[in-house]
């Protein structure tokens, strides 16, 4: 499993730590699970599936069991989870080129 690292702005730390975060790519398993936290709630899904995506901070494995990723998520100044948020979505999101490369694809019959 791939994994991505990113340094966190000191200025949008919860206090000195986490200085880092590392991301993982979801997989269809991993998207139910935060589909199953969010519940009925819509507006949490996002975050939801941001969270479920972070496997570390500061290169220690966050522990879901001990509510790991929202202790210090909770905590963090808003931009730096809007810049986790980013990131996630990099990782996730097609680009403009990856979608028309996608839709030029398309092959109708009948």
């Amino acid at each position: 499993m791939a994994t991505f690292t990113y340094t966190i702005p000191e200025k949008y730390r919860a206090g000195e730590k986490p200085a880092t975060v590392t991301l993982k790519k979801l997989t269809g398993d991993d998207q139910e699970m935060a589909i199953d936290r969010a519940g009925m709630k819509l507006a949490k899904l996002g975050a939801e599936l941001v969270k479920q995506a972070i496997v570390a901070w500061d290169g220690t494995p966050v522990d879901w069991a001990m509510d790991g990723v929202n202790a210090v998520w909770n905590k963090l100044d808003p931009k730096a989870r809007d810049l986790i948020t980013s990131a996630y979505n990099k990782l996730h999101q097609t680009t403009e080129e990856e979608a028309q490369s996608f839709f030029a694809s398309e092959k109708v019959e009948g």
